[in-house]
């Protein structure tokens, strides 16, 4: 199961089943989703209300062609042909709507309504084409009206889909509204904004969406990282992948996927942290990570700032309980830094967590390269995990440009699947940019976590969690 099952705002649906006829204006330009979101909201509903579908920019037939799933819930008989009221369709696809005039539209709608056993979804896709249609000016919201009066009347819901984004008297009427949007630069991003909804308290108004398969679907709105969620898991076993040969697999499938196995043997990858993003950036590599131990090959880690050895320690032996501590440690080197931090007399020593007096880098650098050597030893290619952030604040700016060549033409060479993490601000990301096989950013919209490819260049990816039969996962939802 995925974590956030919902592909429609918790909010919207539970609004929805309230005993009164609830109103909803879907807005938005062409092309952002309006009739995929309507649909999937009908099938949402479809076990205590039948929808009624006014179909008026596209035929039944293409309403069906385009989306064969919602003949699960949508009957022919309710698919109501308003694409064009002297052409009649095949009873096979729909009802055709026999109207010429505003009154006899009406009267037809209202015995259709009257008729069902169940409360009826009426859907109006869209209001200004069936306006156009029974020839209404569009400052006129006659109609508009009627239709509310007969979901009073009827205790129906009532679905307006426009393409008017500019407010309206409509707006001021119903008593909701979402309007759909996509991003015009960049990649693309897909946005559901819910401007109101009445009497309800709205959690995510922005959340971000995705039509990918065909289907529209929200995506989880984060507020934990990688770590949290997980340690939060009834089943804490992770979803293992072999690594091919001469590979690391990145423990996620779909990255997998993309670069073909994995992460080569002997490359530079880069994983740049944006603002805003806090600590959900370990979506992109704590899984491979773990799965590179799970695998049993060594990983070299310096961690990121902020998080001390010892505590990063703790927090990957959780991550993979099934690990013994004689092997871990067999597997997995740490490095700190004792410059500027006092340590406890109690502590003790770790001999498995290498402390760096953080004075002379190129000293230090000797050794690093030292403890690699030594886990290369134990099988290939040796994952390394450099969060340059800490190397920053350790080194300073320059120290540390002194010796990025150095330490990517070493992993190469050695045949080593080097991982930076770069945080936002950091220049050392224009030294590494020529040099890197793979660049991948993070970043957060609306509070969605969404990561994309700069090599290779991908779509924005949303990382969640996914369980199934007892074991976790991490997927990537492409933005499409």
């Amino acid at each position: 199961m995925v974590l956030d099952p919902y592909p429609i705002p918790k909010e919207i649906l539970t609004t929805f089943k309230r005993l009164r006829g609830f109103r909803l204006l879907v807005k938005g330009e062409p092309g952002t989703g309006k009739t995929l979101f309507t649909l999937t909201l009908c099938k949402a509903l479809k076990n205590g209300y039948v929808p009624f579908y006014i179909t008026t920019r596209v035929t039944p037939e293409e309403l069906c062609t385009d989306y064969p799933f919602i003949k699960d819930f949508l009957s022919p008989n309710n698919i109501l042909d308003a694409v064009n009221t002297t052409v009649v369709s095949s009873e096979d696809f729909a009802v055709t709507f026999k109207f010429s005039d505003k009154p006899v539209f009406l009267q037809q709608l209202y015995s259709l309504i009257k008729k069902t056993e169940k409360s009826a979804i009426i859907v109006i896709d869209s209001v200004e084409a069936l306006k156009s249609d029974l020839h209404i000016p569009n400052d006129d919201f006659s109609l508009e009206e009627a239709i509310l009066e007969i979901s009073r009347d009827t205790k129906s819901h009532v679905i307006f889909v426009s393409e008017n984004i500019c407010v309206t008297p409509l707006d001021y009427i119903v008593d909701g509204i979402v309007e759909l949007e996509k991003s015009k630069n960049g990649r693309l991003i897909r946005y559901l904004k819910i401007i109101k909804i009445r009497g309800k308290e709205i959690k995510n108004p922005v959340p971000i969406f995705t039509l990918v398969d065909g289907e529209f679907r929200t995506l989880c709105f984060q507020m934990q990282s990688f770590y949290d969620e997980v340690i939060n898991l009834e089943f804490k076993t992770f979803s293992q992948l072999e690594s091919a040969e001469n590979f690391v697999s990145t423990g996620i499938k779909y990255l997998d996927k993309i670069l073909g196995n994995g992460y080569r043997s002997g490359s530079l990858n880069i994983i740049e942290i944006r603002r805003e993003v806090g600590d959900r950036y370990d979506y992109m590599y704590l899984p491979t990570i773990i799965n590179q131990i799970l695998n049993e090959k060594p990983a070299f880690i310096i961690p990121p700032a902020g998080i001390p050895a010892r505590a990063f320690k703790n927090m990957l032996r959780k991550l993979v309980p099934l690990v013994s501590p004689e092997r871990f440690n067999e597997l997995v080197r740490l490095v700190d830094f004792t410059k500027k931090i006092v340590y406890n007399e109690s502590e003790v020593y770790d001999p498995h967590i290498s402390n760096l007096m953080g004075e002379n880098i190129l000293e230090d650098y000797e050794r690093i390269r030292t403890m690699v050597s030594e886990i290369e030893t134990i099988g290939k290619p040796t994952l390394m995990v450099i969060g340059l952030d800490t190397l920053q604040q350790i080194y300073g700016e320059d120290k540390l440009s002194s010796i990025i060549g150095s330490l990517v033409i070493d992993a190469k060479q050695a045949g080593d699947v080097l991982l930076c993490l770069v945080k936002y601000g950091q220049r050392i990301l224009d030294a590494l940019n020529h040099l890197a096989d793979t660049h991948f950013v993070i970043d957060a919209h609306e509070g969605t976590v969404l990561t994309y490819g700069i090599i290779p260049y991908t779509p924005n990816l949303h990382p969640s969690i996914y369980v199934e039969e007892g074991k976790y996962e991490v997927n990537l939802t492409p933005i499409v």
